[in-house]
């Protein structure tokens, strides 16, 4: 028994003097709690989904309106003119756009039910996040009809000037200009008597204004299937396996003496490098094509943009060679490199929206996002199969992803430079 806790002890000193495989027992099970605790704790506030409003009616009451909807703790709201705003959306900077459209005051005055109109713009990718939206909207709108029910003081000018405004409206039947100046009539003498202030509406139909969902993408550009909406993220998982294989394969050989071996043979040290790169890239470049292959033939998922697209996966792939690089200096050992490899790509994972979904993030987090090759990645691939990118558009997320390629490229071989075997 001796021996055993002998043994035991000499196991757990190897743990400890192991600082990398230590942090991953230790410190990254605490990370994952600390970035868990921050999405889905708190009070809600710092999950708000950033949206613009449009006001083109610019009423009292959809001032009012709009005013209600900052109020809400679910949405962050910013007020921009509606090309910019769906610009913002169809880029992924915004999850949505609130249109008010002209005539939502009068209809609102009116009670023209449907004659208010609301159209909300939301990225076809997000569909969660819009019916979301379409409860705040829905929410921020009944509100003002409560209030103008509760207030009803402030309703009888209205309805005077509404019933006035009957009298000399053109294109109503004679029976259905007097129903409604009767209905009207008896609604000025229902809010007299108080009986809206005390929550006795039951009966009083009214829908509130009419709310229109727009998808915002490019001009006939939109996913055809939720499909090309998820095949760029598989695309990145699959990139995440063949780095984290390649650098584990790197530490392996120079662990097993490899290296040593290539590096006395005719071939330079650059060139040994450039070996393990080019077949990296060749590796991720062969996973992206086939799962791209597999998408369109049993998912039919559409390659709108073939130039594009290959110009998204050469960056990609160029980006994720790099990272292989520096990944595999993290340790001295297969176990080491193995743990942190996958710790960074995850991480890289949770920000960049490939394990939970970027709305549902906090603000740091969303922020942080960008600092996530992941991110950039799938945004890439979506603008040229559905997002509709041109070049210009898609030069920021592959200039991004070339530039991450390049520094880590030489982070990596700087440092492995310096610890040869």
């Amino acid at each position: 028994m001796g021996r055993s806790f002998a043994l035991a002890a000499k196991d757990l000193r190897i743990l400890w003097r192991d600082k990398a495989s230590l942090f991953w027992v230790l410190v990254f099970p605490l990370l994952i709690g600390i970035l868990f605790g921050s999405i889905f704790g708190g009070d809600g506030a710092s999950n708000a989904s950033k949206i613009a409003v449009v006001d083109e009616d610019g009423s009292a009451e959809s001032q009012s309106f709009v005013a209600r909807l900052k109020k809400s703790s679910a949405v962050n709201v910013s007020e921009i003119p509606l090309a910019q705003a769906s610009d913002k959306v169809r880029r992924g900077d915004l999850s949505a756009y609130v249109h008010i459209a002209k005539g939502y005051g009068l209809a609102e005055r009116e009670f023209r039910s449907g004659g208010a109109i609301i159209r909300v713009g939301v990225d076809p990718a997000r569909k969660a996040e819009a019916g979301m939206l379409q409860g705040v909207i829905s929410q921020a709108a009944f509100e003002g009809l409560g209030e103008r029910f509760s207030n009803p003081s402030s309703m009888s000018g209205t309805l005077d000037s509404s019933i006035a405004n009957l009298n000399t409206a053109t294109g109503m039947a004679p029976e259905q200009r007097a129903g409604t100046q009767r209905f009207l009539k008896e609604l000025k003498q229902f809010l007299g008597s108080g009986a809206a202030t005390t929550g006795q509406t039951q009966g009083f139909g009214f829908q509130g204004p009419k709310i229109e969902n727009v998808a915002v993408a490019a001009q006939g550009a939109k996913p055809a299937s939720s499909f090309e909406v998820t095949f760029p993220q598989a695309l990145v998982w699959g990139i995440l396996g063949v780095v984290s294989s390649f650098a584990i394969s790197l530490v392996k050989e120079r662990q097993q003496g490899t290296m040593m071996r290539l590096r006395v043979s005719p071939m330079s040290f650059s060139e040994i490098l450039g070996g393990k790169g080019l077949a990296c890239f060749a590796a991720c470049v062969t996973v992206m094509v086939l799962l791209l292959a597999a998408g369109a033939l049993l998912f039919k998922v559409r390659i709108s943009a073939p130039g594009l697209l290959a110009l998204a996966i050469v960056s990609s792939a160029f980006c994720f060679v790099g990272l292989m690089m520096l990944l595999s200096v993290l340790g001295r050992t297969e176990q080491a490199v193995s743990g942190s490899s996958w710790g960074v790509l995850i991480i890289m994972a949770m920000f960049g929206g490939g394990m939970i979904p970027v709305f549902m993030m906090p603000p740091w987090m969303q922020a942080a996002g960008s600092f996530s090759p992941l991110k950039w990645s799938t945004l890439a691939t979506e603008g040229a199969i559905w997002r509709g990118f041109g070049l210009s558009e898609m030069l920021v997320p592959c200039g991004i992803l070339l530039g991450i390629g390049a520094l880590t490229f030489a982070a990596g071989i700087r440092i492995l430079s310096t610890t040869r075997d």
